[in-house]
């Protein structure tokens, strides 16, 4: 259909010659050959064009190489698509060719975490990551053990983001939080979409259900407290506020706040930190001896850890 479309008008020229008052038989001819070649071709063409759009859907990654001819025959050098995703150096997304070129790998990798930060447009899932990780470290900050349920188990976190728990003073003035476990939910939204009831209802539910879950290990006397925590901006519908105070549930608010995002993790002996877009960075955990979180690629490679990735544009 493309292709009848962008060939429509040598073919009304061509019946024009063809059936003028004095016909050009020989050029109508002509034309209709160029016309059939030119369709043909377009029709190719337009087949490319749909498969190569189609394929940039589905690895939108590939965008960034499309105009880069060195760097669209490195890709040729991968394996498969996910020796592509381990391999290839998520870093260079944030830099120029003059910039991978000249900086170091330590400076390489600190201003594309930098700006990585300082990216204004994120997407809905990489907001609310960063809110969580931001309100774990206010948490940390305050005496609390966190355990980073969200980011970890992902869709099967159970609404659960982050467990934490404490056992002196508080993060509610004059509440008591010894021998409590915070079952927490972490919401960054938008002021004009207020949280509906239906968050709070599962809020609830998750926390009950953890209470049976952990039955058997959980002392006599611990209270298992559920707690929405929101930054300012983030409102609450009439109704949730009505939920919140009928089940009993804690809002907390809590704006955003710097922290540090590299994590620095140890593997089998090997020291490796990774940056927030590498490719095992939300499945690395920061709970055993020596493991920390790091403001800087410097402040980690000082305390000997090395970029989990492979550099494979050097």
């Amino acid at each position: 259909m493309a292709a009848d479309l962008l060939t429509y008008l040598y073919e009304k020229d061509e019946n024009y010659l063809r059936y003028k008052p004095h016909p050009a038989i020989s050029s109508a001819e002509k034309l209709r050959q160029l016309r059939e070649s030119f369709k043909e071709k377009m029709s190719i063409y337009k087949e490319y064009e749909y498969k190569l759009l189609y394929i940039i859907k589905l690895f939108p990654e590939i965008n960034e190489y499309l105009n880069n001819d060195y760097e669209l025959l490195k890709i040729s050098e991968y394996i498969s698509y996910s020796d592509f995703q381990d391999n290839r150096d998520k870093s260079k997304d944030f830099l120029s060719d003059a910039e991978w070129n000249t900086l170091t790998i330590q400076q390489r990798n600190q201003l594309a975490l930098n700006r990585y930060i300082q990216k204004r447009k994120k997407s809905n899932w990489a907001i609310g990551r960063d809110y969580e990780m931001s309100c774990a470290h206010s948490l940390r900050e305050k005496g609390f053990n966190v355990e980073m349920n969200g980011i970890e188990k992902k869709y099967g976190d159970l609404g659960r983001d982050l467990i934490a728990t404490k056992f002196d003073n508080s993060i509610f003035g004059d509440y008591d939080t010894k021998g409590k476990i915070f079952i927490i939910q972490c919401k960054c939204w938008n002021k004009d979409l207020p949280i509906p009831e239906s968050v709070l209802m599962q809020l609830y539910g998750t926390t009950i259900a953890y209470k049976i879950e952990n039955k058997s290990i959980i002392s006599d006397g611990v209270e298992i407290i559920p707690i929405l925590m929101i930054p300012s901006f983030t409102r609450l519908s009439e109704m949730a506020k009505n939920f919140a105070k009928m089940l009993q549930i804690k809002i907390l608010v809590q704006d955003f706040v710097e922290f540090p995002r590299i994590k620095c993790n140890i593997n089998n002996g090997h020291k490796i930190y990774h940056l927030p877009f590498d490719q095992q960075y939300d499945n690395a955990q920061i709970k055993n001896k020596g493991e920390f979180y790091a403001y800087s690629v410097e402040e980690a490679e000082s305390k000997g850890f090395r970029r989990a990735m492979k550099h494979s544009f050097n």
